[in-house]
């Protein structure tokens, strides 16, 4: 019998790069051991100084070395018919029903560190997440792992997993080849001109399947039928998501409107100014600020605690806060333009905008930098017995 080597798509290749120290990050954690039995409370030992704002990672120790607590892994028998670790990962794509994600930036010391002291701000409340390295496998590369509030391990190097989309995934590619034909086809009409960039993307896909219900347009997206049979259900927006449509998007529009005629700004220019000054960072905070930090006050006025608050309830269709938080983001909605929160809304929309175009100012459209071949135009001789010097 041969070895299995793929499944589903996945399959398992040699990891290319060397993978730097992470510092741990300074939090409320509870005393661990090492691999000795020692108790250590390592993150004060290996603190990772951050700036307030989060947007770097500075004063790292000259003489900085990793932690010395180990979490190993025990040793993994192969499974008669599966290649080296293929075994392992069908356990993870079909029992744990996962899909195996990565994220580059969670690879470095500084960007696991920046992402988990980001994630704490955003949930002040729970658990805080944390850094740390240590050689699992003992082979003498180090690991970067972050872990969760309960301290098990989420993050390996940059891998972890998420909420299978297999099904979604599977349909998408039946659909591609339904319509058009194999790879080799697709590549072809591609060629052609008869299928236009982004045509056939996963994104366009679902936008594609599914249309808003009149008759409930902030509820699920109506499904058809395609997409329904592999169980994919729309749900409604979110609060937060209310919060943009109705209040933070209008002021928005408004806001960068006037600014682009009052300053005579370009199409590029507004399209960067846009980006220094991101709605969806911009409702984040003030959705912060006018609903939810309101709510859970409230909410902790008539007795409610924070965990409470948070979970569906019998005879409810969303938790005692996201109802909370939805029904402020409509009485703001519906509120006059003369209303206090609303005046401020509109003030710190302008005030991030009139700071972006000040910020692109001096903003040029750069040439896209190409990348050259290094083998390109050479004028040499073939000479096999150097060639084959190079294999060596």
């Amino acid at each position: 019998m041969s070895d299995a080597n793929m499944l589903r798509g996945y399959s398992l290749k040699k990891s290319p790069l060397n993978i730097q120290n992470a510092k741990d990050y300074k939090g409320a954690e509870r005393v661990l051991v090492d691999d000795e039995g020692n108790q250590e409370n390592w993150w004060d030992q290996y603190q990772n100084p951050i700036r307030n704002d989060l947007s770097t990672v500075s004063g790292q120790a000259a003489d900085w070395v990793p932690n010395k607590l180990q979490r190993s892994l025990k040793k993994d028998a192969n499974e008669p018919g599966w290649a080296s670790g293929v075994d392992d990962l069908a356990r993870i794509l079909l029992d744990n029903k996962s899909d195996i994600k990565f994220n580059k930036r969670l690879m470095t010391r500084d960007g696991a560190v920046y992402w988990v002291n980001a994630r704490n701000a955003r949930f002040p409340d729970a658990k805080p997440w944390k850094v740390k390295v240590t050689d699992v496998n003992k082979d003498g590369d180090t690991e970067v792992l972050i872990l969760d509030g309960e301290g098990n391990v989420r993050y390996v190097n940059g891998w972890h997993l998420g909420k299978s989309k297999y099904k979604l995934q599977k349909a998408h590619q039946e659909w591609i080849e339904s319509e058009y034909g194999n790879p080799s086809r697709v590549a072809e009409l591609k060629r052609e001109g008869y299928i236009a960039p982004g045509q056939l993307s996963f994104q366009k896909f679902m936008y594609d399947m599914q249309e808003v219900n009149p008759d409930n347009p902030d509820g699920p997206l109506k499904v058809n039928e395609y997409l329904a049979k592999t169980g994919y259900k729309s749900r409604p927006l979110n609060p937060c998501n209310l919060f943009l449509k109705y209040v933070v998007k209008p002021h928005y529009d408004q806001a960068l409107d006037y600014l682009a005629q009052q300053g005579s700004l370009s199409k590029e220019r507004v399209k960067k100014v846009r980006a220094v000054a991101s709605i969806i960072q911009l409702n984040a905070t003030l959705y912060k600020y006018y609903v939810s930090s309101p709510a859970i006050g409230e909410l902790r006025e008539r007795g409610e605690s924070d965990s409470s608050m948070q979970k569906k309830k019998k005879g409810m269709a969303v938790s005692l806060l996201s109802e909370t938080c939805a029904r402020k983001v409509q009485e703001i909605a519906q509120a006059n333009e003369q209303d206090q929160r609303k005046k401020g809304i509109h003030e710190s929309i302008e005030r991030a905008l009139v700071a972006a175009v000040e910020a692109t100012q001096n903003y040029s459209t750069l040439e896209k930098q190409l990348p050259i071949n290094p083998r390109k135009g050479g004028n040499s001789a073939l000479n096999v017995d150097q060639w084959l010097q190079g294999f060596e």
